[in-house]
């Protein structure tokens, strides 16, 4: 069956483009590459995808899109916003042909969104192409950087203690590729693509944003991916594991095959012997870390601060491997200092960095990990779920909740100075709430709100 979705973007200026597609992932590509010069958003990026709606009629999707096409833009946001107590055109809309089991999504910030199933087929065979050719896009190729908006984040320990406090939304960059994953894979990627690889082999684990990541870019820039998945159990049952785990669902949606292998057989993936198993199993193949991290992440990371935000005074980053915050340490400003918060436990981080870093005095890192990857208490939820009341910025319990709660508890305690200009990056991992949530709902505990 195939699948048409109505979307609407926000641009640079404000405006709110709705558009028609049978491909959400593909054609935001298309509009925030700029593809197209005569198109309306080509001047307006960078851009964000706020909604879709998904249908099983393109006369139905065709019907919706004239609708809302005509509507203000305070209808709009409220449609992005479900507000559907003052939509009836929802209801206009239901015919013979329309499912009971469409939703509307908001796809800005919200994870649920972002395991949506997301079709595949040939813009050519449906006819709406719509300002732009019907060629398959390669959204790691075009020359023009990404630029991420700053958001500047209001809170009443922020006025007190005098300190500015900004976050740099790379979590909305790319609906499905977000954050420090879209960075760490684009020259990877066109590494890849000049050794004429095929296909894209990395590691990681369950619940893995890198995995995911890394399956819904190669599936759109037409390479094969193959996930080496921690935990021989999980594979076992494949069927039941996709049914439970929406990040290893969304990766097997976009293409992704799994080997699953024990965690002693993980831990020495990177011995040769392990090595030449995969080649002889999966045949010649690019690969890809753990993580993402290598010089060519690196190299994708540097790009993440741009000349206007030589005006802050500190960068602030969650660390896994520490790539992201090795290219923010190579980029950053003489009078910047960049601050690290690991989510692992550990002093180990400090000798990964100091490999692919070129400055070695700007930068030190804070212990903010909540006992360890993953590890977290009810406080650090509560924490992430007040931060999303008040300021409408959703984080997740791995990386960035801990982040921002390291920031403000530093803040508090007058580690920064009056008048400091903080930026904090913001590198998605989103998507991983969905399956965080099953665990504290299992444990009957509060669970991570998505809005």
């Amino acid at each position: 069956m195939k699948l048409y979705y109505v979307y609407i973007l926000e641009c640079n200026d404000k405006f709110l483009y709705t558009g028609i597609t049978n491909n959400v992932a593909r054609r935001f590509n298309e509009h925030q590459q700029g593809l197209n010069e005569s198109c309306f958003t080509y001047k307006r990026r960078p851009l964000e995808l706020i909604f879709y709606q998904e249908f099983n009629d393109v006369e139905q999707a065709i019907f919706f899109e004239k609708k809302i096409k005509k509507w203000s833009r305070g209808k709009k946001l409220a449609l992005a916003n479900s507000g559907f107590d003052k939509l009836q055109i929802l209801s206009e809309c239901k015919n013979k042909s329309y499912s009971k089991n469409q939703i509307v999504s908001r796809l800005s910030l919200r994870a649920e969104s972002r395991s949506q199933k997301i079709n595949q087929n040939s813009e050519k065979e449906l006819g709406l192409s719509q300002n732009f050719g019907i060629a398959r896009p390669d959204i790691f190729s075009f020359q023009e950087t990404l630029v991420s908006k700053n958001q500047q984040i209001q809170l009443p320990i922020l006025e007190e203690k005098k300190v500015a406090l900004f976050l740099k939304r790379e979590d909305v960059i790319h609906p499905f590729v977000s954050g420090n994953k879209f960075r760490k894979l684009k020259y990877n990627l066109q590494e890849a693509k000049r050794q004429q690889k095929k296909n894209l082999l990395t590691f990681g684990g369950a619940f893995s944003n890198h995995i995911v990541a890394t399956a819904v870019a190669g599936n759109l820039n037409n390479f094969k991916t193959v996930g080496i998945i921690r935990g021989e159990e999980l594979g076992i049952d494949l069927e039941k594991t996709l049914e439970n785990n929406a990040t290893l669902k969304e990766a097997h949606r976009n293409g992704m095959t799994f080997e699953f292998v024990s965690r002693v057989a993980y831990k020495n993936k990177s011995s040769e012997e392990f090595s030449n198993q995969l080649k002889e199993k999966f045949g010649d193949f690019y690969l890809i870390p753990e993580g993402g991290t290598n010089d060519f992440a690196i190299k994708g990371c540097e790009e993440i601060l741009t000349s206007e935000d030589s005006k802050f005074d500190y960068i602030c980053c969650a660390i896994g491997t520490g790539g992201t915050i090795s290219g923010l340490i190579n980029s950053a400003k003489e009078h910047q200092k960049v601050v690290g918060f690991p989510a692992l436990k550990g002093d180990f981080l400090k000798d990964e960095i100091k490999k692919f870093t070129t400055k070695r005095e700007n930068w030190h890192l804070e212990q903010y990990h909540f006992g360890g990857y993953a590890k977290y208490n009810e406080e650090l939820i509560r924490f992430i779920n007040s931060f999303l009341e008040e300021t409408t910025v959703l984080l997740d319990p791995i990386y960035t909740g801990k982040m921002m709660f390291g920031i403000l508890d530093l803040i508090r305690k007058d580690h920064f100075p009056k008048n400091s200009k903080i930026l904090a990056i913001h590198t998605g991992g989103i998507q991983g709430i969905a399956g965080f949530n099953q665990k504290l709902k299992k444990k009957n505990q509060q669970v991570i709100h998505l809005k």
